[in-house]
């Protein structure tokens, strides 16, 4: 048995036909080896890579979610994540070494 369907056909074959599910997988591996691409990266990633970029760029969840196409914010931190982590550890080490900066700089007094 099979399962039943709702979405509206948007991708069809030459025959009329509409593509089976893992059709991007296959015609996105054949272009990767055409580039000489590591076989590793897979389609898929390429959502998970815009989300990350997306939140580097300082985007809103929301604003993901509308490029990303996810109904719900938490969809959207799994693919931003990293990012937010990447971003507030960058932030972190400037701000310490801002202090230790400051530290240092301070000359003791003379008794």
């Amino acid at each position: 048995m099979g399962r039943e369907r709702h979405a509206t056909v948007i991708c069809m074959r030459e025959d009329g036909h509409a593509w089976k599910d893992d059709h991007f997988k296959h015609a996105f591996a054949k272009v990767r080896d055409e580039l000489g691409l590591p076989g590793d990266l897979h389609f898929h990633g390429l959502r998970h890579s815009a989300g990350k970029r997306l939140a580097e760029a300082g985007c809103t969840p929301q604003e993901s979610a509308a490029i990303l196409g996810h109904k719900t914010l938490a969809m959207v931190s799994l693919y931003t994540a990293q990012a937010a982590q990447e971003i507030l550890a960058r932030a972190a080490i400037t701000k310490l070494a801002e202090h230790n900066k400051k530290k240092t700089s301070v000359k003791p007094k003379n008794s």
